[in-house]
């Protein structure tokens, strides 16, 4: 993402899960928390106002906002989130509200599949929310560029239907019972429909429109994607390869100059090597050349034997499968993946294997099989627009985890310096405006920089700071007792672990419903390995024993926790 600070910091707090004691002086309605928990026709009526008030489209999904027990809302107005803005994609703007928001979703939603959501991974989790805001972002700019609309009748039907889709009568409830209790409550279906509606934000709207706008590009791109019955019999057809695999040397600490100058020396290797086989292109020259040049050791010695492949088996990068299937000829490439290798192949033989059913389920083979194109198709074309739409963000402390968790890894010596510096600077504007969980989180980013370079003493009074901030937070204790340690202060370091265990007691975290061992335990074992190296062996075999066997039979989507449902995104 490009970066650039222009936002005046906001003094606001970290962001929190709404509770009901926020809501504990108004009187109770409907759509309050303790209004809630009096009926299923006030649940069902909540889900589908939290629904469309707090749409959120980012990674695909959009979640419902019911906890688990179906009593209230996790979800809404972040306490301090403002409508700043925090990113622009193209046209559209990004706010504050937007993010923290989404974030908040985001953490619910791994807490419930024991994923990590404390101080250390705050920042991470930020920058996924609002990555999976601006990808959005991008592909509704997209929309609007190839001149798709959406008309205000479109959205407000597209409201109806989600109202109606909400109210619907809950498993082992009749249709009758349910509008009994409707009516009860409103007079009528209709009129319940009408009080969920006249709640719509204009916000909501205005994100049930690019919701819509997305829909209809999408159904465009599908619809120019042609998948012919040809394509599926070269999809299934067995290619008897042949491969010249080309690596780029590894540039020293992932030197990004380097690196690109190592994939262009590979590129120009590749070339001269393909125009050479093209003279004399025969199977026994390639097998010589492979043995010779190839940088693939699983294959070099066998002349580049890669054996028959299907297009969706050739692992190295889809285009390099779907290329294959549709050449004529026998000499194929060169094709570059991701890492920067290049792949040159010879075709020795093709063997097309239809389904033995595929007459009698032609017409179903080939229906799925388009399905799937299209897909494949659609997918290209939003990493397209992402590509085309490069974000410009706001945030200070985002700005700077963007400099530390990606332009620093490819820089080295005093370049790698300068952003650190810059990246810590970045860090101290943003601690302007935070408090609470996004401080700490800042505080032990910052840490994380001061121990890349060597400064443990500043690594440490940032940590302090960070506990300061929220003590509550085991791995951020661990943490610190880790660099307290390292710093030669034993003592420090033991009173810091005995916190951490005693947070970590006081909340563990959920079991993940895909079984496995709980994240608690995890920390548990290196809160153990602490004790251990500060020779507090007792501890050690305390807080072990405090790890339980991991619950049997709990894998699969069959083990999600009571009240917790996906809805997958449109």
């Amino acid at each position: 993402m490009a970066v650039k600070d222009t936002r005046t910091p906001t003094p606001r707090k970290g962001a929190e899960p709404l509770r009901s004691e926020v809501y504990k002086d108004e009187k109770p309605s409907p759509f309050s928390i303790e209004g809630i928990r009096s009926g299923a026709v006030q649940s069902k009526l909540f889900k589908a106002f939290i629904l469309l008030s707090g749409l959120v489209m980012a990674g695909g999904l959009i979640i419902s906002g019911l906890n688990p027990s179906g009593g209230g809302p996790t979800q809404g107005a972040a306490p301090g989130a403002t409508n700043e803005t925090v990113a622009t994609v193209g046209t559209r703007e990004i706010s504050d509200l937007q993010l923290e928001n989404t974030l908040a979703r985001q953490q619910q939603f791994n807490a419930q599949f024991g994923q990590p959501t404390g101080v250390t991974n705050y920042l991470s989790s930020k920058q996924q929310a609002l990555q999976g805001l601006t990808d959005n972002a991008a592909t509704v700019v997209a929309a609007q560029n190839a001149g798709i609309s959406v008309s205000d009748a479109e959205v407000e039907a597209e409201i109806d239907r989600l109202i109606g889709e909400e109210l619907k009568p809950q498993q082992g409830q009749s249709e009758a019972a349910f509008r009994r209790l409707i009516e009860a409550q409103y007079g009528s279906l209709q009129g319940a429909k009408d009080k969920i509606k006249g709640q719509v934000t204009s916000e909501a709207r205005e994100d049930i429109r690019a919701k819509l706008l997305v829909e209809k590009l999408e159904k465009q791109v599908k619809a120019e994607n042609k998948a012919t019955e040809d394509d599926y019999k070269r999809s299934v057809t067995k290619l008897k390869l042949w491969q010249i695999v080309l690596r780029p040397q590894l540039a020293a600490n992932s030197d990004k100059a380097a690196t690109e100058k190592n994939n262009l020396d590979a590129q120009t290797r590749a070339a001269k090597l393909f125009a050479a086989l093209k003279a004399n292109p025969t199977l026994a020259n390639f097998k010589a050349t492979a043995q010779k040049s190839s940088d693939d050791l699983a294959t070099k010695a066998k002349g580049g034997d890669f054996g028959w492949k299907m297009p969706a088996e050739i692992y190295y990068a889809p285009e390099i499968g779907e290329a294959l299937s549709k050449t004529a000829g026998n000499l194929v490439g060169p094709f570059k993946d991701a890492s920067g290798s290049q792949y040159i192949f010879f075709i020795e033989n093709r063997k097309t294997e239809l389904p033995k059913d595929f007459a009698k389920n032609k017409a179903k083979l080939l229906a799925d099989y388009e399905t799937q194109a299209d897909n494949i198709a659609w997918q290209k074309r939003q990493e397209e627009f992402k590509k085309a739409q490069a974000p410009q963000i706001d945030d200070p402390a985002l700005t700077a985890f963007q400099i530390q968790s990606t332009e620093l890894q490819s820089a080295s010596g005093d370049a790698q310096k300068t952003l650190r510096q810059g990246a810590i600077a970045r860090y101290q504007e943003a601690l302007n405006g935070a408090q609470g969980t996004e401080a700490a989180a800042i505080h032990y980013q910052m840490a994380q920089l001061f121990r890349d370079g060597n400064d443990r003493q500043k690594q440490q009074d940032s940590l302090a700071k960070a506990v300061k901030e929220a003590g509550d937070d085991a791995a951020l204790r661990l943490e610190y007792a880790r660099a307290l340690r390292e710093g030669g202060k034993p003592k420090e370091a033991l009173a810091q672990l005995k916190e951490a265990s005693t947070a970590l007691d006081a909340s563990p975290s959920a079991p993940s419903p895909f079984g496995g061992p709980s994240p608690s335990d995890a920390m548990r074992q290196q809160i153990a390995g602490e004790f251990s190296l500060l020779k507090d062996a007792k501890s050690a075999q305390a807080e072990l024993a405090k790890i339980k066997p991991a619950p049997q039979g709990m894998g699969g989507m069959g083990g999600l926790p009571p009240g917790i449902q996906i809805q997958p995104g449109r």
